[in-house]
């Protein structure tokens, strides 16, 4: 857990609203090109809230139609709300925890429209991150053929996966 601290002291001392804005803008990014895009459309319109207990973080958001929106109004009517520890959420994000493991053993309480909440939960957990689908997305196929190749042989994904191991 000392390898948080930094992560920690970052979330504390920036306002929940730009942490909010960051997510929204990085997960929206991450999402063009990838298959889980028409299996969000379930969920158009419904407002999440990630609460990170030990840093006393909580991030309100919107799935719209081009991705995810930052609610600014933290007192908004939420459909589903996920409360845990900063680590419980980076194992989840991470996947070097099952889904499963970590709302059995209450590192992770899920409250509000169960049925939504679950939902999402499982596509996640499904979710196997196409970087050539959003490669070619982003940049076009020239590119996209030239530099997926590259973060294949570099293996970028494991490799991430290992970092948020060192980090838990």
């Amino acid at each position: 857990m000392k390898n948080l601290k930094p992560l920690k002291l970052f979330l504390r001392s920036v306002p929940d609203s730009v942490h909010s804005q960051l997510f929204c803008r990085l997960c929206t990014q991450l999402m063009r090109g990838q298959s889980i895009v028409k299996k969000l459309q379930k969920l158009d319109g419904k407002v999440v809230r990630l609460t990170i207990t030990d840093t006393k973080n909580s991030w309100c958001f919107q799935f719209t139609a081009q991705g995810l929106k930052a609610v600014a109004n933290n007192n908004a009517t939420v459909d589903v709300h996920i409360k845990g520890s900063l680590k419980s959420f980076l194992l989840l994000a991470t996947h070097n925890e099952d889904p499963d493991t970590l709302f059995f053993n209450q590192e992770l309480c899920l409250e509000g429209n169960t049925e939504d909440g679950l939902y999402l939960r499982n596509i996640l957990d499904a979710m196997e991150f196409n970087t050539a689908a959003h490669l070619q997305k982003v940049f076009g196929t020239s590119v996209a053929d030239i530099v997926s190749p590259l973060v294949e042989r570099f293996q970028l994904g494991s490799r991430l996966q290992a970092l948020g191991k060192t980090l838990i």
